[in-house]
């Protein structure tokens, strides 16, 4: 799956992939949503090849919990920050570091491989009706160690101080601010120059965001 011939973004192979799993697929410009849709009104976005993901949960109505933002950059490329997004280092003896840019979807489980397949990094999107789990898996194929250093981040929204999604943040502090840029980015290594409007359909909140 990691070394496709066809082209990341296209539909129609996916929709013969996976049409008795429950998921979506659509095509904008060179990148691909994959949607997760739940019966109560909860849905996850999966955006290809990136690994970007955004979610939108059923608690009373349908709120966005995992925070998105698009823009366009002066190039007049869009730009899509928040979300959740995947940013590992692997670094074996003797070898070239790499990092999981470019991802696949496989058994609904978001997968990238290194060239010569000897590293894979899984991550595995679960949609339950009021939880998204996410779950990380490195296998190394190599008979040499492997450094592995890295960072999963996330930006919440919650409307008040009191909704906070995440068990042990209530009573926190709450700040209204726009996703950051780290030395471990969430904003996709590479964000083509399509259309706005579009990805604002996919990717725009349907709940009320402080």
């Amino acid at each position: 799956m990691a070394s496709s011939s066809f082209p990341l973004n296209n539909v129609e192979h996916w929709e013969r992939e996976f049409k008795d799993h429950g998921v979506s697929f659509t095509e904008i410009g060179d990148n691909c949503v994959v949607r997760m849709r739940l019966d109560n009104g909860s849905v996850t976005s999966l955006m290809l090849p990136s690994g970007l993901i955004k979610a939108h949960m059923w608690h009373g109505s349908t709120l966005e919990v995992l925070h998105a933002i698009v823009s366009e950059s002066d190039g007049g490329a869009v730009v899509i920050q928040g979300g959740m997004f995947l940013d590992f280092r692997c670094t074996s003896q003797g070898g070239v570091p790499w990092s999981p840019e470019t991802w696949v979807l496989h058994d609904v489980e978001l997968v990238s491989r290194n060239l010569d397949d000897m590293v894979e990094v899984k991550h595995i999107v679960t949609l339950h009706p009021d939880v998204l789990s996410s779950e990380v898996v490195i296998t190394n194929y190599r008979s040499s160690a492997l450094e592995v250093t890295g960072s999963l981040l996330s930006h919440l929204s919650v409307s008040t101080a009191d909704a906070t999604y995440v068990v042990g943040l209530e009573g926190s502090n709450y700040f209204s601010k726009p996703p950051f840029v780290s030395d471990y980015t969430i904003i996709p290594p590479v964000s083509e120059s399509i259309t706005t409007g579009a990805f604002q359909g996919l990717f725009s909140s349907r709940g009320k965001n402080d």
